[in-house]
């Protein structure tokens, strides 16, 4: 692959993303960040491919290393911020998507993240208003908008658990955003 130039790369990799061979993907992102340690977008796509696979601590590291890198990659900022919350650590999460509240224009993003944080504060009605609101004016990334639209779907469902087990008397069990899962990550 010594032969390939960076762009030959990055096509191949975006290749392999895109038929989930996670293991080629990581070769030729890898082999990118030998020519361009510094590359932000490169950092995030490994994060991303890495938290595929189930190395969330990786990928954490890798998204904090791209937005220190270049803080104006807001989806970086988004996605770390759900790796943190599906990790247990929502004070970091917030801590990330009220950064991002205060500093996107894109007005999804903004939505977005105004959803996540009303989550985190319980207030599951109005997290589904914002984040549909964030999916009707995404135009831009259409795998966000799915993956999004899995944690609506969470989010009813276990609504919907929620008041069987109420009227089973039975505890609820409070919803988080562990319906993100990894496989979303490689299509934001």
């Amino acid at each position: 692959m010594k032969n390939l130039d960076y762009e030959e790369l990055i096509h191949l990799a975006l290749h392999a993303i895109e038929k989930s061979d996670h293991h080629k993907a990581l070769e030729f992102l890898n082999e990118c960040l030998e020519t361009n340690p510094g590359d932000a977008n490169v950092l995030f796509l490994i994060g991303a491919e890495h938290a595929e696979i189930g190395l969330n601590a990786r990928a954490i590291r890798e998204m904090e290393r791209a937005l220190e890198i270049n803080p104006a990659l807001e989806v970086a900022a988004l996605q770390l911020g759900l790796l943190y919350s599906q990790q247990g650590n929502e004070e970091k999460a917030i801590e990330v998507w009220t950064g991002l509240k205060t500093t996107t224009e894109d007005q999804s993003l903004l939505q977005f993240c105004e959803g996540f944080l009303l989550i985190c504060d319980r207030n599951f009605d109005e997290a589904k208003i914002a984040l549909r609101n964030g999916i009707e004016a995404n135009h831009t990334l259409p795998a966000l908008n799915l993956s999004v639209e899995n944690i609506l779907k969470s989010l009813e469902a276990s609504a919907n658990s929620s008041e069987e087990r109420t009227a089973q008397n039975e505890p609820s069990s409070s919803v988080y955003l562990g319906a993100y899962t990894q496989s979303n990550l490689e299509e934001s």
